[in-house]
């Protein structure tokens, strides 16, 4: 049972696998360093692998939107490498001035995205799930430490980290309850 707009976490799962057998397709590719940065669709519109990547260390540079932090955000270095190979300009030059907006290209591109990898809709997933997404995974793996994911996802005050994990929460006990029936 999907209970807010982001993936449980077979979905995630599975999602990212598809999208990393993907990566020849450049929106496949930008869903993807959503779904593993934690990064808005704004912040990927500003972003530009020349400048920000790390190639060294394999990290991300976001510059940061709505009034959030920057910050930098460890990433695989095959993403690394895909990123550097796929982008060697901003990411606004692949997008023509007469189209729609990026964020709605973006938009319709993941709603095909989760068709084809997921087979399904999930029409309450939404782009800003997948920011969700990555904030439930981190505090997942790394021990339910919420000061890295507020850190992570460029939060000031930790009360907006807080509705991301309340809602994993409330996701894990639906499902212990749902088990013990």
């Amino acid at each position: 049972m999907q209970l807010n707009n982001n993936l449980n976490t077979e979905d995630r799962k599975r999602f990212a696998k598809g999208l990393t057998e993907r990566r020849n397709d450049r929106w496949a590719l930008f869903v993807e360093i959503l779904i593993r940065t934690g990064m808005r669709s704004e912040e990927l519109a500003r972003f530009d692998a020349s400048q920000d990547i790390n190639e060294q260390k394999n990290t991300i540079f976001i510059n940061a939107a709505k009034g959030s932090k920057n910050r930098i955000v460890p990433i695989e270095a095959s993403l690394t490498r895909a990123i550097l190979t796929t982008f060697r300009c901003p990411i606004l030059d692949f997008v023509e001035l007469s189209s729609p907006s990026f964020k709605r290209q973006l938009a319709r591109k993941f709603d095909k995205l989760k068709l084809e990898i997921l087979g399904i809709g999930y029409s309450r997933v939404t782009l800003h799930g997948l920011r969700a997404t990555f904030a439930q995974a981190v505090y997942e793996k790394c021990d339910n430490d919420i000061l890295l994911v507020k850190d992570l996802l460029g939060h000031k005050k930790i009360d907006s980290t807080m509705v991301y994990v309340e809602a994993l929460k409330f996701e894990q006990k639906f499902a212990k309850i749902k088990k013990a029936i």
